[in-house]
C-alpha cells in the first residue's frame, strides 16, 4: 500500500507502561477509587462543556477536513493521501469521489482528477519495488499503466493548460504558408516526458513472450533507466509540482480556471477539435468530459468500419489501424474506470447491468486486440533481427487466425451495436 499515513507512537511517559506488575495493580486500584468519587461531578461538567463547545468543535473539524490547503506541499500531501496500491490487482489506484456537484467546472475537475494521478505516477517512478529488484519484462506493467493513466489525465485536461505565448500569437496571427507552428508549452514538455517513458516501458514489456538476447534486454533496460533519470531531472528543474499546485493568479500556476488553449500534441481528440469548440476552464466539467467521450466513440466506429473488412493484419498499416482502435477503446475504458458516471451516465432503465456488461465487452475487445498485437510485435522482433524464420512463419499464421476469431467474436457480441448504443446515450446526456 502506497499512501500517506500517520501513526501514534507510545512513549516512555505513557502511564503505568514501565511499572512492575504488582505496583501496576496497586496504582490502578487507587486510581479507580479516586475516579468513583469524582465520577458524577466530572460527568456533569463534561456534559455541560460538550453541549456548549461540541457544535463548535464539530464545525471546526469539518472545516479543516474540507478545506483546501494553501501551500503547495499541503496540497501535494492531500493528493498523495488518495493514492494506494491494490495488491490483488497489482496496480496503482486513486480514491476519488465521482459524485461531484453538477456545477463543478472543467478546471476544478482537472485539479480533482489530475493531481492525485500525478502523485501516483511519481510514487511509481520513484519508489516502486521493481526499480530495486531490477526492472524486467515481467514487473513493469503496473508502472506503465500508472504512467498511461497519468498521461491520459494531462491529455484530457489539456485545454486548461496554457500554450506557449509565442504559439498563441501565431494562432491569432496565422503564419505564412509553409511556416510550422510549434507549441513549446510546459504542458507539452510534461506530456512528452510521460509519453516517452510509456513507450520505452512498452518496448521492454513487449519481450514478455519473446525469446530475446541479453543484449536486446539490456539495451531496452538502459533506455528506461536513462529516461527515468532525465524525467526526474526535468521535474526538479522545472519545479513541476509547484507549477501544478500553485494558483494561476500567482503567475506560476499551470491550471487556468478560465482558460481555453489548443495543443497540437494532444494524443486524444482535442488536437482534432477546432479551438473555438474546446471547453473553457469555467465550463461544466461533466459536459466537457462527455464531449470528449463522444469524439472518441465516433472515431472508434469509423475505424471499426474500416478494419472489419481486413482479411489479414500483417501489413504494418493494417496493424496500425487496428492498434489505434484498440488504444482508443482502451483509453475510453480507462477513462470510465477513473471518471465513472462523470463520463458515462447509466441511462439504461431496462436493465441496470447493461452498462457494466457493455464496459466489460469493451475491455475484452481491448484485451483480445492486445493479444493479437503482442503476437504481431513478437513476429516483428524476429523479422527485424532476421532470426527464427520458422517462428516468423508460425506467428504470421497465428496472427491472422487470431484476427478471424476476433471478428467472429465481435459479431457475436454486437460490439458495433454496443458502441453505437453508448454513443447515443452520451449524445442524449450531452444535449
Amino acid at each position: 500500500m502506497y499512501c500517506i499515513s500517520t501513526r501514534t507512537k507510545m512513549t516512555e511517559f505513557d502511564s503505568l507502561l514501565y511499572l512492575p506488575r504488582k505496583m501496576n495493580a496497586t496504582v490502578r486500584k487507587r486510581q479507580l477509587q479516586r475516579q468513583k468519587r469524582n465520577c458524577v461531578i466530572a460527568t456533569m461538567t463534561i456534559g455541560m462543556m460538550a453541549l456548549l463547545f461540541g457544535g463548535i468543535a464539530v464545525f471546526n473539524s469539518a472545516s479543516r477536513h474540507s478545506s483546501r490547503p494553501t501551500s503547495v506541499l499541503g496540497r501535494a500531501k492531500q493528493a498523495q493521501s488518495l493514492v494506494s496500491f491494490d495488491t490483488e490487482e497489482e496496480e496503482y489506484t486513486v480514491d476519488i469521489d465521482q459524485n461531484i456537484p453538477p456545477e463543478t467546472t472543467f478546471a476544478e475537475l482537472a485539479e480533482m482528477m489530475l493531481l492525485p494521478w500525478y502523485e501516483a505516477s511519481m510514487i511509481a517512478i520513484l519508489d516502486d519495488p521493481a526499480w530495486e529488484e531490477g526492472i524486467n519484462p515481467y514487473n513493469v506493467k503496473k508502472i506503465r499503466k500508472c504512467i498511461r493513466i497519468t498521461r491520459m489525465m494531462f491529455d484530457i485536461f489539456s485545454p486548461v493548460f496554457p500554450a506557449d505565448p509565442q504559439y498563441v500569437q501565431m494562432v491569432e496571427d496565422p503564419p505564412v504558408e509553409g511556416q510550422k507552428i510549434k507549441d513549446n508549452s510546459l504542458w507539452k514538455q510534461i506530456l512528452h516526458q510521460f509519453s516517452s517513458g510509456y513507450r520505452k516501458l512498452g518496448d521492454l514489456q513487449d519481450l514478455f513472450d519473446v525469446e530475446y538476447s541479453d543484449k536486446l534486454l539490456q539495451k531496452r533496460i538502459d533506455k528506461i533507466l536513462e529516461w527515468r533519470d532525465g524525467f526526474l531531472a526535468f521535474m526538479k528543474e522545472h519545479r513541476i509540482r509547484r507549477y501544478l499546485y500553485s494558483d494561476f493568479s500567482s503567475g506560476v500556476g499551470g491550471i487556468d480556471p478560465h482558460g481555453r488553449y489548443y495543443h497540437d500534441f494532444s494524443h486524444l481528440f482535442w488536437a482534432e477539435t477546432p479551438e473555438e469548440h474546446l471547453p473553457h476552464g469555467d465550463d461544466s466539467g461533466i459536459h466537457s468530459i462527455r464531449q470528449l467521450g463522444i469524439l472518441q466513440l465516433s472515431y472508434c466506429l469509423n475505424v471499426l468500419d474500416v478494419i472489419s473488412n481486413y482479411t489479414t493484419v500483417l501489413p504494418q498499416m493494417n496493424e496500425e489501424n487496428f492498434h489505434n482502435f484498440r488504444k482508443e477503446i482502451r483509453t475510453f475504458t480507462d477513462e470510465y474506470s477513473v471518471l465513472g458516471s462523470i463520463l458515462l451516465p447509466d441511462n439504461d432503465n431496462d436493465d441496470p447491468d447493461v452498462l457494466s456488461g457493455t464496459i466489460s465487452d469493451f475491455l475484452d475487445t481491448s484485451d483480445k486486440l492486445g493479444d493479437i498485437n503482442d503476437t504481431w510485435v513478437a513476429r516483428n522482433i524476429y523479422v527485424t533481427e532476421n532470426k527464427h524464420p520458422k517462428k516468423q512463419k508460425k506467428l504470421a499464421k497465428q496472427v491472422d487466425e487470431m484476427w478471424v476469431k476476433f471478428l467472429d467474436w465481435m459479431d457475436r457480441h454486437d460490439i458495433i451495436k454496443q458502441l453505437q448504443h453508448v454513443l447515443d446515450n452520451m449524445n442524449e446526456s450531452y444535449e
